[in-house]
């Protein structure tokens, strides 16, 4: 019978309740879907269908996850390339290891690697050590070595 909307008006809210704000959802604390800030249940829960990281190993294991969903956290090498790459590792921990020549006064001196494997070889003097494809002894990899594989190729080794 009111003319006029003095803005008393109240409305349900989604639990039924007058001038409520409650929100509905899942209120089963075992259902995968369970909502903590839900006030009342709406039969949304699900229980067979649970997506989340099942792998024990993971930090980030969710007991009641059935279907993994791809977001388990296992720390490792990532890089293939490197020695110990972990194929199920999905972050990496800066673990890898890159074998290589890591002493820069030799020739095959390579920057990325963080382990030195002992195959440091300096061609032209200076370094110590045997260069490999220099053919010929003369501490330079060049052109007379390329005549000395040519001379030789082809030939059947006894």
């Amino acid at each position: 019978s009111a003319s006029c909307d003095d803005g008393s008006c109240l409305f349900l809210d989604a639990c039924g309740n007058c001038g409520g704000t409650a929100t509905a959802g899942c209120t089963d604390p075992t259902a995968c879907n369970f909502d903590a800030s839900a006030g009342c249940d709406d039969s949304s829960c699900e229980f067979a269908s649970c997506a989340g990281c099942t792998n024990p190993s993971a930090p980030n294991f969710d007991p009641s996850a059935t279907i993994d969903d791809g977001s388990c956290l296992i720390d490792g090498c990532t890089y293939p390339a490197a020695a110990n790459y972990d194929a199920t590792a999905t972050v990496d921990n800066g673990s890898c290891l890159f074998p290589g020549c890591t002493d820069p006064g030799f020739d095959n001196y390579n920057p990325y690697a963080n382990v030195d494997d002992g195959s440091c070889a300096d061609c032209a003097g200076g370094g110590g050590g045997s260069c490999i494809g220099d053919l010929n002894n003369d501490g330079v990899i060049n052109s007379a070595d390329l005549g000395a594989f040519l001379t030789v190729f082809g030939t059947t080794c006894n």
